[in-house]
């Protein structure tokens, strides 16, 4: 069964025993931090939600520089998402902090944490 797009939001169908539907509808516009995301699982999840509709930022360390950058272009050229990248060591509560202020500011809110 085919649901008609409906903008500003995404339409979700599974279909139940016995014919029936159950339609779930949630904005697109959803954010999430990945820490880790310069490579490995990280990465993996990054890629996979803003495969999923979200927005990303994609958090590691100072050193990662160069590989979170190629995430993001990665992410922004296959997905069309918003993407950025951020440097925090998550053992710092301050950087924490910064990370989840400039999330909220840049991308307009926060919706899920994945750490990797």
């Amino acid at each position: 069964m085919s649901v008609p797009p409906i903008i500003g939001l995404k339409v979700s169908t599974w279909s139940l025993p016995l014919g029936l539907f159950f339609y779930s509808i949630m904005s697109v516009q959803q954010v999430s931090i990945i820490t880790g995301a310069a490579d490995g699982i990280g990465k993996a999840i990054a890629i996979r939600l803003a495969s999923d509709g979200y927005d990303v930022v994609v958090a590691d360390l100072p050193r990662q520089r160069l590989s979170m950058d190629a995430v993001v272009d990665h992410i922004k050229t296959t997905t069309g998402r918003k993407a950025m990248s951020f440097e925090c060591d998550v053992s710092k509560e301050e950087q924490v902090k910064e990370l989840v202020k400039a999330t909220v500011e840049q991308l307009g809110g926060l919706d899920v944490v994945s750490v990797a």
